[in-house]
């Protein structure tokens, strides 16, 4: 099994290896060996935690088409619902609502009071009865995500919560009551003939409703990536959301894989090491099957002409690569694949890095797309050629 090609550039430098002598990839490999041998019932999901270089989806983006087109479409996977940012899209979806309708919150940018945000980092509270907000699967000529069967809705149960409707194609589905003695994780799963769908929820009362995100999947077994960007956010700030909540709804979403994509907007040098390692032991007792990656962060130059990266960035490079030894994670070197120190200054010129030096460009964003998957697919050759029976203990179904 050939990784998936790279997109070739110019500036083409190696990709390095995975890094992961404790075998931490191990449960994931075999998700994806039962996947491959065609004995999966449900899909192989990914999330992709990001800062800002994620809200737009291209990065993931990317890796959502490049495995999809080679497993299957399984569907877009999760989105947020009543979007924070007018830059916030994600590929092959589209998604949208009247802006007055809805209070927006982000761990990073406009923190909830209550620190409830599923998984994800965002969440929304609908400001008048009659609040709507809509997703739809995408349209012809988008490669993947034009069709979706089963959707489930993650948002929040709480004292006085209000009352929302679902609506599938102009039909209700289900009306649902978020008023609860405590503060709780919601969900609401149902589904339909494969195809093209769009989804409305809209606040039946005027007392608020919070709603969190939305999957949309299909039923055949695939790679789902689930694109979890929050613009300006970091690992220490997606410590604050409810611990009980964000551990529910990550155990309902089952990850078999979470890659942490962060360290942009590391300000906090001294505590950092030892907030990600909480953040890491958050993941691993919400999905204790899962493996972790951590990466380096986007390179990032203060001008076009500088000959080494920001310090700060430079400083939490080193930092994750410690964080993986440390907590006996897998780590990817994402700077190192872009081409190491100032990086982006070789991206600016040829188009994939923006002016201001520290986002990708869509070219750029599935250049290094393609890097991670080619990266995480020649390590799990290695592990198949290692492990022949990889994959043959059992079904691999989980609960969702």
């Amino acid at each position: 099994m050939e990784p998936p090609p790279l997109i070739t550039s110019p500036i083409d430098t190696e990709v390095p290896g995975i890094v992961d002598p404790g075998g931490a990839m191990a449960p994931f490999y075999e998700r994806m060996a039962r996947l491959l041998r065609g004995t999966a019932k449900d899909h192989v999901r990914i999330a992709v935690y990001g800062d800002s270089n994620m809200t737009m989806d291209w990065i993931s983006g990317e890796m959502r088409r490049t495995l999809q087109e080679r497993y299957g479409d399984g569907g877009h996977g999760y989105i947020a619902l009543a979007r924070p940012w007018r830059w916030y899209r994600h590929m092959d979806i589209r998604s949208g609502q009247f802006e007055k309708d809805w209070t927006a919150f982000a761990v990073s940018t406009h923190p909830a009071q209550d620190h409830c945000y599923g998984f994800a980092g965002i969440a929304a509270r609908s400001e008048r009865r009659g609040a709507t907000t809509w997703v739809e699967t995408a349209q012809e000529p988008s490669p993947v995500g034009t069709r979706a069967s089963r959707f489930e809705l993650y948002y929040l149960r709480k004292p006085g919560g209000g009352d929302f409707e679902i609506r599938l194609d102009g039909h209700t589905v289900e009306t649902v009551r978020t008023d609860n003695p405590g503060v709780a994780a919601g969900f609401h799963a149902f589904s339909a003939p494969d195809g093209p769908h769009r989804v409305e929820i809209t606040a039946l009362t005027p007392s608020p409703v919070v709603l969190f995100g939305i999957t949309l999947e299909r039923s055949a077994p695939s790679v789902v990536i689930d694109s979890l960007g929050v613009g300006a956010v970091s690992g220490p700030l997606l410590l604050r959301q409810d611990p009980a909540v964000m551990k529910a709804s990550l155990e309902r979403r089952g990850y078999d894989l979470v890659i942490l994509l962060l360290g942009s907007n590391q300000v906090w040098p001294v505590m950092y090491e030892r907030w990600m390692a909480e953040l890491v032991d958050r993941f691993r007792q919400a999905l204790p099957h899962a493996a972790v990656l951590i990466m380096t962060p986007v390179d990032q130059v203060e001008s076009p002409t500088a000959t080494r990266s920001a310090p700060n960035l430079a400083l939490v490079a080193r930092q994750n690569r410690q964080i993986a030894i440390d907590n006996r994670i897998a780590f990817w070197d994402f700077r190192g694949a872009m081409g190491g120190d100032a990086a982006m200054v070789k991206f600016m010129a040829t188009g994939m890095g923006q002016a201001d030096g520290i986002h990708l460009t869509p070219k750029g964003a599935a250049y290094m797309g393609r890097r991670i998957v080619h990266a995480i697919w020649r390590d799990l050759n290695r592990y198949l050629e290692a492990h022949p029976s990889a994959g043959c203990d059992g079904d691999g179904a989980a609960a969702h």
